[in-house]
């Protein structure tokens, strides 16, 4: 993983219980609540109740509040995770986060946006993650025509909406493309090595994708791109690159099956797609035409979260870890550190580095954009008594990668 800080080195720093004992947005990638709002028991308050058109002074309470825009859905486990650790860790970090969520429906968060920024008292902070940057650009200027701060939240904001945020936390969903190539490549190569002929001299790629009309799908369409850039003459043939409906099984079905009938007699040696749950719709796809998901093709998977059933049978390459928990704390962590720190902000990115074992320290001062890490996870063993073992020796900052993504038992 790449550590960049505006070219400073990193002191070493403890740094509440954020990074503590946990982990990879697309990230994604991504799901919901459905409708207009949801809060734990400490956090359904939202803004003060008081009419003064003021920024709430937390010195006599102790207690911050910061009101949070959230894409979301039911069927998308690692949106709720992130909500769950938000409602859990907030009064730990001295927070009071009212969630304001909507169905990947931007319209709908425009309008919460217009409801939140008209009522008389305003929080310390708004936190904005938008489905759709541009059709929600004219909402995040009205949040910071307020004078609130504004953060970015989720996946990194676009040129335009940068501007009226100080700065973001979250999933690199382009670093996400990026980091996936590299199981990408290795996928191709256990497939040939195993002895199995390829397609094309570098092997045939089919990729999965977020639908189209999420604005994260093209961040990690450009990191995807940016990987195979620099693999070169390594890259594996692209062939096709196939939207799904939905960010979920099914979705991930649909688009296999679309693709497989459009690659026809072109073959497919490995595929991507962007979320495991698209992937394990994709493997069922592939089943269906006839292949053989971990013997005559490999399937990679973008981001981990909730099951590796598909890593321990051996249908499922690969994954990226993905840490909804990481990405809840980061926020809450990093919200105190830029209000503690007289809210200075440096140009520049940080993401930690993805130790197996070690936490890394952290900045004195937060960049203009703050990352999780999101190391990749490859099993591909042979068999499941076998892939178990590789995932059980996977850690990240001394976790189990099983913990990091949300999953109870393999």
């Amino acid at each position: 993983m790449r550590r960049l800080f505006n070219g400073r080195e990193l002191r070493p720093r403890t740094y509440l219980p954020l990074l503590t004992g946990v982990l990879l947005l697309g990230a994604l990638v991504l799901a919901g609540c459905g409708g207009s709002s949801s809060s734990s028991g400490s956090s359904s308050s939202g803004s003060s109740s008081s009419s003064e058109e003021t920024t709430k002074d937390p010195s006599s309470s102790g207690t911050r509040e910061a009101v949070l825009f959230l894409y979301t859905a039911s069927s998308d486990q690692y949106t709720q995770e992130v909500i769950k650790n938000v409602e859990k860790e907030e009064a730990s970090f001295g927070w009071k986060i009212k969630i304001v969520t909507n169905e990947f429906d931007q319209n709908e968060e425009n309008s919460q946006v217009l409801q939140e920024v008209s009522v008389g008292s305003k929080p310390d902070a708004y936190v904005w993650a938008p489905n759709d940057q541009t059709a929600g650009l004219g909402a995040l200027r009205k949040l910071a025509a307020t004078g609130v701060p504004v953060v970015a939240f989720g996946t990194p904001p676009s040129e335009e909406a940068e501007e009226y945020s100080k700065f973001f936390i979250g999933t690199n969903v382009t670093e996400a493309g990026e980091n996936s190539v590299e199981p990408i490549l290795a996928a191709r190569d256990q497939l040939e090595e195993s002895g199995v002929q390829l397609h094309s001299p570098t092997g045939n790629l089919v990729t999965i994708s977020w639908p189209q009309s999420l604005s994260f799908a093209a961040q990690k369409l450009e990191g995807l791109e940016n990987g195979m850039k620099e693999a070169g003459s390594e890259a594996p043939d692209w062939i096709d690159k196939e939207y799904a409906p939905t960010t979920d099984s099914p979705g991930g079905f649909k688009a296999m099956n679309t693709a497989i009938a459009k690659v026809g007699s072109q073959g497919i040696d490995v595929v991507y797609a962007y979320n495991d749950g698209m992937a394990e719709g994709a493997i069922k796809a592939l089943k269906a035409a006839g292949l053989e998901p971990g013997q005559n093709v490999r399937v990679v998977g973008g981001n981990c979260f909730g099951d590796f059933s598909s890593m321990v049978e051996g249908t499922q390459f690969s994954s990226l870890v993905v840490g909804a928990s990481l990405e809840a704390k980061m926020l809450l962590g990093l919200l105190s550190e830029y209000f503690e720190n007289g809210e200075e902000v440096e140009e520049g990115s940080y993401t930690p580095p993805a130790n197996p074992t070690e936490e890394p320290p952290l900045p004195a001062t937060l960049s203009r954009s703050n990352s999780i890490p999101q190391p990749p996870l490859i099993v591909g063993k042979g068999s499941p008594s076998a892939n178990k073992k590789a995932i059980a020796a996977q850690t990240l900052w001394g976790e189990p990668v099983s913990k990091l993504c949300g999953v109870a038992e393999y």
